[in-house]
């Protein structure tokens, strides 16, 4: 009688690469939200170590996510895999680890977001419905918020290059509300949806909401909106200020320059890394806009 063979186990198979995007954005390459230097985390990571329970089940799982996320961003697939594995085996309510193991679980984007839905869903049965109402406007704060917020701003910025910007509002929205100091700086991926479909009233609150923000999305997001009202000496005054906060994005707005495939990791107020971040987030929208741009190329700059 033949020996039967032992199947071999599947490595697990590189994240698959994101499709061209469907919407008017900008088709700059987007960074994770959860990118940071020297090490995915690392802050938090520490704190952890602080302030958890080192024989608490979740506590445990969380360390061996962290590790996952490290391995993924080294593109090592299968450390990601085998330390996301042994995560979710401890604690399967771990977010982060289902959150690498959505991402290396999909063939695409479309799977990707089916896949991030669902590891958003346990995220919130996890926490629970009290939770949420105690807590919020104070997550991130929070450590044990943390996953579950990375998960959710992925599956919305994922549904807005999908060209479902409906359903990605609503999660920016709801997001705000669970953390209005927006630690993760969704409010400008909002901005831009706002200003693609035109929506001037969420623009207007958005802008109401963050009064002290002087970021060139902002700035530049100002001008765009006064525009779309038809308000073009508020736009006039608005074009000046944002010349000011950050002069190099007008260049990529009217196409003396293409904007970087590859986007920073982090950027510098008034810098070029701030500029492709700009186009990133509210770029799509000011090309939906061809009579916003040309308007822009009849604007002279002011000489001292």
């Amino acid at each position: 009688m033949a020996k039967k063979t032992a199947k071999k186990k599947k490595a697990p198979k590189k994240p698959a690469k994101k499709a061209s995007r469907k919407s008017t954005r900008s088709k700059a390459k987007r960074k994770q939200h959860d990118d940071a230097l020297p090490g995915p985390h690392v802050a938090e990571h520490f704190l952890q170590g602080i302030f958890g329970d080192a024989g608490d089940c979740e506590f445990n799982a969380q360390q061996h996510a962290y590790e996952a996320m490290d391995a993924m961003a080294d593109e090592d697939w299968e450390r990601a895999h085998r330390e996301a594995t042994k995560a979710v085996k401890i604690d399967p309510n771990c977010v982060d680890a289902l959150h690498v193991l959505s991402h290396l679980g999909s063939e695409d984007e479309g799977e990707l977001v089916d896949n991030l839905r669902r590891t958003v869903a346990r995220g919130e049965r996890a926490l629970g419905k009290k939770f949420f109402q105690e807590n919020a406007g104070w997550f991130w704060g929070l450590l044990e918020t943390r996953p579950y917020m990375r998960a959710r701003a992925q599956l919305a910025e994922l549904l807005m290059d999908a060209g479902k910007v409906d359903e990605a509002i609503g999660h920016f929205e709801e997001m705000l509300e669970l953390n209005p100091n927006d630690n993760q700086g969704l409010r400008y991926s909002l901005l831009g949806c706002y200003l693609e479909q035109e929506n001037l009233e969420g623009a207007k609150q958005l802008f109401s909401q963050y009064p002290e923000e002087w970021t060139a999305m902002f700035a530049w997001g100002r001008v765009l909106a006064s525009l779309l009202a038809g308000d073009e000496s508020a736009a006039v005054k608005q074009l000046s200020e944002a010349r000011r906060v950050n002069k190099r994005v007008e260049a990529y707005l009217v196409g003396r320059k293409k904007v970087p495939k590859d986007g920073p990791g982090y950027y510098s107020p008034g810098e070029p890394s701030e500029a492709i971040v700009c186009m990133r987030e509210i770029g799509g929208a000011w090309t939906a806009q061809p009579a916003a741009i040309d308007w822009l190329k009849r604007q002279k700059t002011k000489r001292k």
